[in-house]
């Protein structure tokens, strides 16, 4: 039998390793519609995630993973230290 857990949505936003830190109210809820449609989507295309099901507005049920540790600006080679491209003119 698979390893469950519940994934909760907190309130905070967070960048650089933590060192920018903001509370915004309704954060766990918008996050948590959000991450549950992207893996309905994926699952309208038979693609395999660890979602089981939305359970409130900031929960939801998965199946137990190892997370790999990963910040979004690092992943594209962007930090606080660097400056930011500019897309448009």
């Amino acid at each position: 039998m698979e390893d469950k857990v519940i994934i909760e949505n907190k309130l905070f936003l967070t960048a650089g390793d933590g060192v920018k830190r903001d509370f915004l109210e309704e954060k766990g809820i918008y996050a948590t519609k959000t991450t549950c449609n992207c893996f309905l989507l994926l699952k309208t295309k038979r693609i395999s995630t660890h979602f089981i099901e939305k359970i409130d507005e900031k929960r939801f049920k998965a199946i137990k993973l190892q997370m790999i540790p990963i910040e979004f600006e690092k992943f594209l080679g962007q930090s606080p230290k660097t400056k930011r491209k500019k897309l448009h003119k």
